[in-house]
């Protein structure tokens, strides 16, 4: 631990409260994120794919 004086106590506890807040919120977002990017990956793959490959074999 820091050597902190007593006054800055709650200053520090709260600020490490609200950055303690601010990765829970961040990594929720990045886990959605995530999550509707591989929906739409997977759209793709479902989807696209197959049609390229019908495309590229009239090729």
């Amino acid at each position: 631990m820091y050597l902190i004086p007593s006054w800055c106590d709650s200053f520090y506890a709260d600020i490490s409260r609200n950055i303690t807040v601010l990765l829970c919120f961040l990594i929720r977002f990045l886990i959605y994120f995530i999550s509707l990017v591989e929906k739409q990956m997977r759209y793709l793959f479902a989807e696209l794919l197959p049609s390229l490959w019908i495309m590229a074999g009239f090729w």
